[in-house]
């Protein structure tokens, strides 16, 4: 693919909005525009649409077609996310579009912005955007939403595809709450019961984990603690909270799940086998449990809390995740979270 080259879509029919686009680019093209369409020139264009790595299209009141459109929306959201540019010109050349054409443009407008596609009323503007994007290195989306995005790496050893966390920015943490035993036996640990479809009905042991808040990624303990909270009614200082380190879940994916252990004897009179009445009805199945650690793996699925475990069993006195130890978050306002 050449990143760097755009291709130049949209509006066929009436002055042509090329002639004055082409000039304003500072950056290589596909005009699909010839004199004589064949299947020749069919073929150029569905392979430069494969190769050009930013997709423009321009709609003006002479458009006659909706083809354009579904492009636009599939180019938009799947193969060429944060690479399409769209300008949309409500008059163009003494013609107006309709009031309700105009209305339908302002929904495509809308629906374009909520996956991150820019849209334009003016080929200036247009033209200096598609600039922008030619000069950036990027992961070609496969497809986005506010949840979840999957990306193609293109490098050389080939393509290379992998999943990516939007909703928490591809952070994670992972929290091993656990009471340590007077007579060196068996350490209890808190996981949970929950409905986990991938892995089949009923529920399966996992581990307490949850997203990264904005506020909390460059303190991502922060979250550990919240979540602890959040699933099982327990307030643990942050001091109190020792890193295990980072892991990644797979490799078909970038999500680096951060992972914490922590003694919450002294917060057990507040222990909840439930989460409460708020979330999902997934959420409302599941119930927290308590299990003995070294006996544990044998009922394990949840590769998260297979990692938390055998870091756990391997601590051996580690110290408290360096620089957490200085924040002045000791004892943290749990009615300043927002859940």
């Amino acid at each position: 693919m050449n990143y760097g080259r755009v291709f130049l879509g949209g509006t066929y029919a009436g002055p042509d909005y090329r002639n004055e686009f082409i000039p304003l680019l500072k950056c290589d093209y596909f005009n699909p525009v010839v004199t004589d369409w064949d299947e020749k020139a069919q073929d150029r264009e569905n392979k430069a649409k494969e190769d050009c790595g930013v997709s423009l299209y321009v709609l003006t009141p002479y458009m006659e077609g909706v083809f354009s459109i579904a492009e636009i929306v599939e180019d938009a959201i799947t193969r060429r996310v944060n690479r399409t540019v769209v300008c949309i010109l409500k008059e163009y050349k003494g013609i107006k579009f309709s009031d309700k054409v105009s209305k339908s443009m302002n929904a495509l407008k809308s629906m374009l912005a909520k996956h991150n596609c820019k849209v334009f009323d003016n080929l200036t503007d247009t033209a200096a955007e598609v600039n922008r994007i030619s000069l950036e290195p990027f992961d070609c989306y496969l497809c986005f939403n506010r949840w979840l995005s999957l990306k193609k790496l293109t490098g050389v050893t080939g393509d290379y595809v992998y999943s990516h966390e939007e909703r928490c920015k591809g952070h994670i943490v992972a929290v091993l709450p656990y009471i340590p035993d007077a007579a060196n036996a068996d350490t209890v640990i808190i996981a949970r019961k929950e409905f986990t479809p991938p892995w089949g009905d009923g529920l399966h042991l996992s581990s307490i984990t949850g997203g990264v808040d904005d506020n909390e990624l460059d303190n991502p303990i922060l979250a550990a603690s919240r979540e602890l909270f959040e699933e099982t009614g327990m307030k643990v200082p942050v001091g109190d909270f020792i890193s295990l380190d980072v892991i990644h879940g797979t490799k078909s994916t970038d999500t680096i799940y951060h992972l914490f252990a922590v003694d919450v004897t002294s917060a057990l009179k507040d222990f909840k086998e439930t989460s409460g009445e708020e979330g999902d009805e997934n959420e409302k199945r599941a119930h927290n449990c308590q299990i003995k650690a070294e006996s544990a793996n044998n009922d394990i699925e949840d590769p998260i809390l297979y990692a938390l475990i055998h870091r756990f069993n391997h601590l051996n006195d580690r110290p408290i995740e360096e620089g957490f130890d200085n924040l002045n978050v000791k004892d943290l306002d749990y009615k300043d979270f927002k859940f």
